[in-house]
């Protein structure tokens, strides 16, 4: 898993309405928004997101997702069945559990930080 730590970014847009550019800070500052995968039910420092691709782990704990350098990733199984996978990881409800697919707002982060890093 990588952790990821809170952020506030500011996207440039330009006049035809493509994304020219992007600020990011570690801390709140004027004209940038707290991202949201930070501010989800009651806010949060950090999020965690796979650095493989989903493996459904069959040993010693059956049916929980791992992220596993080098192992080929599942890829039988529907999206409503990796949902369960999450949250038997994690515990809890799709609400309570902290283990989720990755969605749009982390693929958002994502790709800001690449935005951020290459400028391209």
């Amino acid at each position: 898993m990588v952790e990821y730590p809170r952020l506030w970014y500011k996207e440039h847009i330009g006049s035809d309405g493509s994304l020219e550019g992007v600020d990011i800070a570690d801390h709140p500052r004027t004209g940038y928004t707290l991202h949201p995968c930070f501010s989800w039910g009651d806010g949060r420092d950090v999020i965690y997101i796979g650095a493989f691709e989903a493996y459904r782990n069959t040993t010693p704990t059956p049916d929980v997702l791992c992220s596993i350098s080098g192992v080929k990733p599942t890829t039988n199984r529907t999206m409503a069945e990796f949902r369960v996978d999450a949250v038997a990881r994690g515990g809890g409800t799709q609400t309570t559990s902290p283990w989720h697919l990755m969605g749009f707002w982390q693929q958002h982060l994502v790709d800001l930080l690449f935005y951020a890093y290459y400028g391209t």
